[in-house]
């Protein structure tokens, strides 16, 4: 072998530590911040990594455009439509399989959410089908839900249950030394059909101490509103009884604001775009830090917009809204949830109606645009309840820019509410869940009602509403 062929060859051959995967459906106007923050965790510690968003390609490569409404990606969580689907779109899925393998990784993690888990167990095993020796991981919020059963049957070995960032960095030491896996905390190993649990993860507790996210893999341009996320924070100062994310994310934690300020500066200088989505639970969890990184904005001169989803919370008070238009701040996502305290009071949410209008109107006066989302058919919702809901648009919708997320309450198995089941007289029948004030016909019929409403409210608005 001469010189220019070993070297080629001990480059394929150390090419890449890890690649982490994206696979569809998941969001296609901004590039996937969990990979990112992992990127630049794991090249802190450093190891190699690549970054492969598919569902970005995928997006790209088809016309039909709307299977990316993840308010209702059907075709990817049904496994039968998926797999239907799938069949047409070999060539494509051969060459991201290719295009893993090329790079000659150890280790492929994937992210898996109900909409991406399909995706991502059929890449998996043609992985496994074409190079066994690599270790495939799963990672987020499915593998808590899914746990050692799913994981016994698939093609992943490794299921990570919590925050991925010490457990993957102590995963890939491992394999760097040849070490056994059950050395590594907070995860669900795949050995000879058995399946083993490592031991409670290892929680961040300061999250400014994580490096920003690496975003070098992914070119923003693809992306539909050329978008940079940013995070804040994890977890929620709130556990309202139909969210699972306390349950995910443990503990609210929040970054100082001069970390997410200097965050800020370095993506605008190294990517050269100014719009910046805060992807937290509850940005607004620590309202002093919210401040303190709107003067930061202010007092550097910064010319960017951001948006951010947000707690109605007292205080939230017009003059910080007014300060948090001037940083840049043009649009806040609300989790109104309900127009009846009773029902905001059975689900935990720890607002004041009264407070909601107010915040929601300071909002519009201040210059922001207010989005609210609202969840119809709580199980200890009635009808009085409801026409509450139906009078809290039409009194306030003149001071929301849209409502533009209108569901039907669903029963995450990890919520509150799923584990406690009994407690609100819910049983699960053929058609969905039950309680004595909500049942899949009632839910239906009352989404109908707010959608004709909102067609009203809004006129110029393609209103939507997802069961």
């Amino acid at each position: 072998m001469n010189k220019a062929s070993k070297l080629f060859y001990n480059l394929r051959i150390f090419k890449t530590d890890i690649i982490l995967v994206t696979a569809p459906a998941w969001d296609i106007s901004q590039p996937p911040v969990g990979a990112a923050y992992l990127c630049g965790f794991l090249k802190s510690k450093h190891f190699r990594v690549k970054c492969l968003d598919f569902n970005i390609e995928l997006y790209q490569l088809l016309k039909d455009k709307e299977l990316w409404d993840l308010n209702n990606p059907d075709l990817f969580i049904d496994k039968q439509k998926f797999n239907d689907f799938s069949k047409g779109l070999d060539s494509f899925i051969d060459r991201c399989v290719q295009n893993i393998l090329f790079f000659n990784p150890g280790v492929v993690g994937f992210s898996l959410y109900m909409s991406t888990l399909n995706f991502s167990s059929l890449l998996a095993e043609r992985i496994k089908q074409l190079n066994s020796k690599i270790l495939i991981v799963g990672g987020g919020p499915e593998c808590k839900r899914l746990g050692e059963d799913y994981l016994k049957e698939s093609p992943f070995d490794i299921f990570i249950l919590g925050e991925a960032e010490h457990s993957l960095a102590n995963l890939m030491n491992c394999v760097k030394k040849k070490l056994s896996l059950r050395r590594v905390p907070g995860v669900l190993i795949k050995e000879n059909g058995d399946v083993f649990f490592s031991g409670k993860e290892q929680k961040i507790e300061d999250v400014s101490s994580l490096p920003f996210p690496d975003y070098s893999n992914f070119d923003i341009e693809k992306y539909t509103q050329c978008i940079l996320p940013i995070s804040m924070s994890r977890g929620c100062i709130n556990s309202c009884t139909f969210c699972a994310d306390t349950y995910i994310w443990g503990a609210y934690r929040f970054r100082k604001a001069e970390s997410v300020f200097f965050e800020m500066k370095r993506m605008l200088k190294n990517y050269k775009h100014n719009k910046f989505v805060f992807v937290d639970s509850t940005f607004n969890g620590n309202i002093g830090e919210v401040e303190k990184l709107c003067d930061l904005i202010i007092t550097a001169k910064m010319n960017i917009t951001w948006s951010a989803k947000v707690i109605p919370r007292k205080e939230m008070t017009f003059d910080l809204l007014k300060k948090m238009r001037l940083a840049g701040c043009d649009y806040l996502a609300y989790g109104v949830e309900s127009g009846s305290q009773r029902v905001l009071d059975n689900m935990k949410k720890r607002v004041d109606l009264e407070d909601v209008k107010r915040v929601i109107k300071d909002t519009y006066l201040a210059g922001i645009n207010a989005c609210c989302f609202l969840i119809v058919g709580y199980p200890t919702e009635t009808e009085n309840d409801f026409k509450k809901t139906l009078n809290f648009i039409k009194e306030n919708h003149k001071y929301v820019h849209s409502f533009n997320q209108v569901t039907g309450c669903h029963i995450e198995s990890n919520s509150f509410l799923g584990k406690n089941m009994a407690k609100y007289d819910v049983v699960f029948k053929e058609d969905g869940w039950h309680s004595p004030n909500s049942t899949p016909v009632i839910r239906k019929r009352r989404l109908e009602r707010v959608k004709r409403l909102l067609q009203k409210c809004y006129p110029k608005i393609d209103v939507q509403v997802q069961p």
